[in-house]
């Protein structure tokens, strides 16, 4: 089968686990033996080119620009699949490619100037029910009513990103909580398929502490969750983001939590398996982060805020520990030495990246889906 993968990609400057999802799927469907192109628009080569604010902003609110329809029609591909466009690629060649397109939604971006239907601590869908208004009112993107108001535009029931859903054949979420939104929204069956990554390497000894990778930005819990870190743990943070100086400041007040910025992917994979586990405090309804992908296919299990979209079925499994919200001293300690006591979850943990989160399962999961597209 002939794909074509769509992807803006984020700039680098940012661990971006979408950017390193599109990647992996690329390198899986060309060992499996399909013709695959990837069509690419990279922040990292046209952020320097002279107004490129103002070119990407009038791009997503309108939707044109960036248009990968001369690749497509030079490579005729039975299938595309779209991961994302924001903010270097328009949405009006969808008009064209749209039956032939399948859509992975790895946030909300579609339907939330912020990607996230977070605001302010709490959960918010203003904009679902009553689009524009409270997204500007907010400054939803970036804390910014100047950079949300092309979002606010294209995330309106008529607007470009808000298209995305419409337009495609199929649409992919993450998890069950994505379902719900995303087909209440576009009225509209939604598949769940979950991204995969390669297996790792099981580690024999951890005792390193615990881990938080992720970016450092208030819907990710990182500020509520060192507040509130028990000084006998210890805590590596890994990451990037404009609450940098936050994390700084709060670990250089506790003897055992290391801000250790961004490191290699590569470096960081071979070293997960060495912690106790890894931490994810999100707050809003997270999908799968790539970095749970990457812990539990190492045998690391996950201590996951209950916010997280896939908390239950990871605790159900037993490849997670669950953290109550809001974060207090005494609830951290006690999810910690529960977690730890818990003998077998790394090796749950693994078999659960085998079954449901590996290449083959994604493989065999999406199989299906380009065939129905591909036969119209």
């Amino acid at each position: 089968m002939r794909i074509a993968v769509v992807h803006s990609f984020y700039s680098t400057r940012q661990p971006s686990g979408e950017n390193a999802v599109v990647e992996d799927q690329v390198q899986a469907l060309e060992e499996a033996g399909h013709d695959v192109l990837l069509v690419a628009r990279r922040t990292d080569d046209l952020e320097t080119g002279r107004h490129y604010g103002a070119r990407a902003a009038l791009r997503v609110a309108s939707g044109r620009g960036g248009s990968p329809e001369r690749e497509l029609t030079e490579f005729a591909p039975d299938v595309v699949h779209l991961h994302n466009t924001f903010p270097n690629m328009g949405t009006a060649w969808l008009g064209n490619w749209g039956r032939r397109t399948v859509v992975t939604l790895h946030n909300f971006r579609t339907v939330c100037a912020a990607g996230t239907l977070f605001r302010d601590g709490h959960a918010c869908t203003e904009c679902i029910s009553t689009p524009v208004r409270p997204a500007l009112r907010h400054g939803c993107y970036r804390d910014s009513r100047v950079a949300t108001m092309p979002l606010a535009a294209a995330t309106r029931p008529s607007g470009a990103l808000r298209r995305i859903g419409r337009d495609s054949a199929e649409v992919i979420v993450l998890n069950e909580v994505a379902r719900a939104v995303i087909a209440d929204v576009y009225h509209r069956e939604v598949q769940v398929l979950p991204n995969f990554v390669a297996d790792g390497v099981p580690h024999p000894a951890p005792h390193a502490g615990w881990l938080y990778v992720g970016r450092l930005t208030q819907e990710k819990g990182v500020i509520e969750l060192l507040s509130a870190w028990p000084a006998e743990e210890r805590l590596d943070v890994v990451g990037a983001g404009p609450l940098e100086d936050e994390v700084r400041r709060l670990a250089a007040e506790s003897p055992t939590v290391r801000y250790l910025g961004l490191v290699d992917r590569t470096d960081l994979r071979t070293g997960l398996g060495q912690y106790e586990g890894l931490i994810l405090p999100s707050l809003w309804p997270e999908g799968l982060p790539t970095v749970v992908l990457e812990a539990i296919a190492g045998g690391l299990p996950v201590v996951m805020s209950d916010r997280v979209a896939s908390s239950a079925e990871f605790v159900e499994l037993g490849a997670a520990t669950l953290l109550r919200t809001p974060f207090d001293q005494r609830g951290v300690q006690s999810t910690l030495d529960k977690h730890r006591t818990d003998t077998g979850m790394r090796q749950r943990a693994q078999d659960l990246h085998a079954s449901r989160y590996s290449r083959s399962a994604w493989l065999d999961g999406i199989a299906p889906i380009y065939e129905r597209v591909a036969a119209g």
